[in-house]
């Protein structure tokens, strides 16, 4: 193999083993606003099905004032919050 010859080894992030060192960084696919968080959930899953050991998620801002779009979804409306956690 060549290139990284760590990136399939485990790696350990305090009390958190990763099963190899694939990480997919945030990013903002507009899936949440195209279809609500089922889609959002469905792409993630796919990603983790495929062997992605940490994703970074994007595309919520914290609250209002930091959101990109008027609409967006945001953190801190408590209606949104009961699907984020599933």
């Amino acid at each position: 193999m060549t290139g990284n010859p760590n990136l399939f080894r485990p790696l350990d992030i305090g009390n958190v083993t990763l099963p190899n060192r694939m990480l997919m960084d945030s990013m903002h696919t507009g899936l949440g606003e195209q279809g609500g968080f089922d889609r959002v959930a469905a792409y993630y899953a796919r990603r983790a099905a495929s062997g992605v050991a940490l994703t970074a998620t994007g595309g919520k801002a914290p609250n209002v004032e930091g959101a990109v779009l008027p609409g967006r979804p945001v953190c801190s409306r408590m209606r949104t919050l009961p699907t984020m956690l599933r």
